[in-house]
């Protein structure tokens, strides 16, 4: 047999029939140990159901006294403590919805406790807003007509008859498991004498096993070492918290930044680090970024080295392999500066403009058609046209006498074809708005291209009025 001697064979025999016996007690364990797995499983999915319901019947009724208490109050609180408790509701209804193998009557009563939610939502809403805009007599009479108890006492009643349902499979569940417990144990002992013969072998694959195992764990170090070096090299303040805000990880530019270790702030949450206007605004868009469940961009603040610091922060939940959220990563970039360079540029501009709008002079450009572009204020005053008159409507021809209008078409068609690129102390008739005259001098440049087409002109326009009439006086008295 294969060359074997009479020793090996006689060894051999025996131990195949042994690890023939092993295999078959251990297809008997597996198929035993499937079910318990299996019913283990379904119970501990029905706990979750359960667990769940629970929740949700505890934060509805925490909903309804927040509200009663803010309506007795007016403290906002009451409102803050009524989202966070609609946002953990809505967290346990999402993770029912989303608990596999659930039938379409839990579906359906599932989905009939989300909208008894949502209802009871909008009557502590619309509750709510009544007690801020008439007081506490309106709202009180409001509440009195008993939608929200009634709506309270619907979703204890679905509740109970869910939580009586998962009741009564968890006891069909636990007797299966009790059954699945009996026979794995028989063969369980059966299984230890054949193991017994054969513990050679599994300390030969324990030992595999483990040198395997080194080998992971190595490979996982390394892993887990080159994402946080990864973190802790890039400017970002990256961190992230779980569902009820504690802190998991944090990078070394939040520890920069807030002058915080990682190892200091593990399992504490905002409010035990930055104070409580600026905690509250970070938990309430982490919460929101819950509530959504998607990627999110906020703009926050933060002290920092006894400043205050604008940040825009990158927030989005981390899923399970169950796409439930168990986390939420931030990653914010500091827009101090750019804030700053911002406002100073705005602060220029608004600068540069009053200095265009209220120079001495007017101004005005023109496009490739004699439209006007811009007009400042100064010029605008003296005509008695509105900016909304002029610009985009109006040419600069319009706004000129008939013998006026014969010079800009002299010059125009020049400046366009680049015949001449700027003309200076050319003396022009404005028409203001009423129709009366208003001397001027106008010195205009054109703009061109790099390819020398023609943009647009610059204008400066000067009023001469005191001028000529100084000049008619002294013909005047010339004469």
């Amino acid at each position: 047999m294969f060359g074997l001697s009479k020793p090996e064979k006689k060894i051999l025999i025996p131990v195949l029939s042994i690890l023939l016996g092993l295999c078959t007690l251990a297809y008997y364990a597996h198929r035993y140990s499937s079910r318990l797995i299996s019913a283990s499983q379904s119970i501990e999915q029905e706990e979750g159901i359960k667990h769940h319901l629970r929740e949700v019947l505890s934060g509805t009724v925490d909903m309804e006294n927040d509200v009663h208490n803010y309506l007795l109050t007016g403290d906002e609180n009451y409102i803050i403590a009524n989202s966070k408790a609609l946002a953990a509701v809505t967290i346990h209804l999402h993770q029912l919805s989303s608990v596999p193998g659930i039938t379409s009557d839990q579906a359906i009563q599932i989905s009939q406790l989300q909208q008894m939610v949502e209802e009871k939502s909008t009557l502590a809403t619309q509750t709510i807003e009544l007690r801020r805009q008439k007081g506490l007599a309106e709202a009180l009479t409001r509440s009195s007509d008993g939608q929200d108890r009634k709506l309270l006492n619907q979703i204890s009643t679905l509740t109970g008859i869910m939580l009586l349902d998962e009741q009564n499979r968890l006891t069909k569940l636990q007797e299966q498991q009790h059954k699945a417990i009996h026979h794995f144990a028989l063969t369980y002992y059966f299984l230890l004498l054949k193991i017994a013969i054969t513990v050679i072998t599994v300390i030969t694959l324990l030992v595999l096993y483990f040198i395997r195992r080194n080998k992971s764990e190595k490979q996982l170090n390394a892993t887990k070492q080159l994402f946080h070096d990864v973190l802790d090299h890039t400017t970002s303040i990256i961190s992230i918290k779980d569902l009820s805000g504690r802190f998991i990880l944090l990078n070394q530019a939040y520890e920069q930044a807030f002058n915080i270790r990682e190892e200091n702030v593990k399992g504490k949450t905002v409010f035990e680090i930055f104070e409580k206007d600026v905690a509250n605004a970070i938990r309430n868009s982490d919460l929101e970024v819950i509530r959504q469940q998607q990627q999110m961009k906020f703009e926050e603040t933060a002290p920092q080295k006894g400043e205050l610091r604008h940040f825009v922060s990158l927030k989005f939940p981390l899923f399970d392999d169950h796409h439930i959220p168990y986390a939420v990563c931030s990653i914010s970039t500091d827009e101090t500066e750019k804030i700053q360079i911002e406002k100073q540029h705005q602060a220029e501009m608004s600068r540069v403009m009053d200095l265009f709008n209220n120079a001495p002079c007017g101004y005005q450009a023109t496009d490739k058609d004699g439209v006007i572009i811009e007009i400042n204020e100064t010029l605008l005053h003296w005509l008695g046209y509105t900016r909304n008159e002029i610009i985009g409507k109006m040419s600069a021809r319009d706004l000129l006498s008939k013998e006026s209008q014969s010079v800009f078409a002299y010059y125009f068609p020049r400046i366009k074809s680049g015949e001449i690129t700027s003309v200076y102390d050319v003396e022009v008739t404005y028409l203001r708005k009423d129709k009366s005259p208003l001397a001027i001098v106008a010195n205009s440049i054109a703009q061109y291209d790099e390819e020398g087409q023609f943009l647009y002109t610059r204008t400066s326009l000067f009023d001469i009025t005191l001028r000529k009439q100084v000049e008619a006086l002294t013909t005047q008295s010339v004469s």
